[in-house]
């Protein structure tokens, strides 16, 4: 659920035992979001009005993103393949025929795909005049003004946990009058069924608070009571979340937390496995790390009205460091999925 007060957010947590101290510790550290709610499809809605899915809304002089071919294309190639094999010579008995064909069409196009530059698929916008008018006092940082768009590679879905995974990411601020803007089908080359865009979903921005997440708990108490952790997991499944669509404030993972993640992978190393952690290379980069130097811009949870799923009905999550934030350089920003 979402809080209208951080008063509310204290009060449910006292009637669920925790300290009144701890709960309006927590309560304080809470932060402001726009929440996205879904509204009306896209042919309701006004250029560059905020949605997921759909076409974006670009200015006429604005080319659609494209990646690189995969600077680890081999490496994805032969995932594929090994899929194909596996299906063509031991598939699961409970694949028919027919979708067994289709899976090994699509890999092949898909190890094809990562060897060449491809366009990126959108995935959505955020009006930012509208979204920090329904939330004014949401992170002041964020621009009060334009629009920000986000492209994706679909077909590999990158998690973010790998150095390349910057190549499957776009994101752009732009700042043109609507007047300029144009609804922009995806480039003819986006043919297949897997690259079509789903069914728009319009989305009205209204303020709320949420409380951080409870693996964030160490951050308010040093040392952590145990009692207090279980009681706060308790309390997170029923009222926590929050909603699944937000700019600003604090993040709802479904994998524990994305700092480390951010902070190694944007620099070019690697974080699939926690001994990536510990390299010299690692140690050193994570040696200068704050919790004040990333934040997150964006959140997006899979929309199944929509057709429109990270994962396992999982959620993108948008970070980028403060600094590059202050500076407007969204290019920094950095994008991780995770999934239950």
């Amino acid at each position: 659920m979402m809080f209208e007060t951080p008063e509310a957010i204290a009060k449910t947590l006292c009637e669920a035992g925790c300290s009144s101290d701890a709960s309006a510790r927590i309560a304080n550290a809470a932060k402001v979001i726009a929440a996205f709610e879904p509204v009306q499809p896209e042919a309701a809605l006004a250029l560059g009005a905020s949605k997921l899915g759909g076409n974006p809304d670009l200015p006429t002089a604005y080319p659609w993103p494209h990646r690189p071919a995969w600077p680890d294309a081999r490496r994805r190639a032969a995932n594929y393949e090994n899929d194909i094999a596996r299906w063509t010579h031991n598939p699961p008995s409970y694949l028919q025929p027919s979708r067994r064909q289709a899976l090994i069409d699509e890999a092949r196009l898909a190890a094809n795909l990562v060897k060449e530059e491809a366009p990126l698929h959108f995935v959505g916008q955020i009006d930012l005049a509208d979204a920090t008018r329904a939330a004014p006092d949401v992170d002041p940082d964020i621009p009060r003004e334009g629009r920000l768009l986000l492209f994706y590679d679909r077909w590999e879905e990158p998690w973010g946990f790998l150095g390349v995974d910057a190549v499957g990411l776009h994101v752009h601020w732009d700042r043109s009058p609507h007047e300029a803007l144009r609804r922009v089908a995806p480039p003819a080359s986006l043919r297949h069924p897997k690259d079509q865009p789903p069914e728009a979903l319009g989305l009205r921005p209204c303020r709320g608070w949420v409380p951080v997440h409870p693996e964030g708990l160490r951050q308010l108490f040093d040392p952590l009571p145990k009692s207090l952790q279980s009681t706060y997991w308790d309390w997170w499944w029923t009222h926590g979340e929050g909603a699944e669509h937000r700019l600003g404030g604090w993040p709802s993972p479904l994998q524990g937390d994305m700092l480390h993640t951010c902070q190694l992978a944007s620099q070019g190393l690697d974080f699939g496995k926690p001994e990536d952690a510990m390299t010299p290379a690692a140690q050193r980069t994570l040696s200068t790390l704050s919790e004040s130097d990333w934040t997150l811009l964006w959140q997006i949870g899979s929309a199944e009205e929509i057709r429109l799923q990270w994962g396992d009905l999982g959620s993108l999550y948008l970070w980028i460091p403060r600094p590059a934030l202050r500076a407007r350089a969204f290019h920094k920003s950095w994008l991780i999925l995770q999934c239950g």
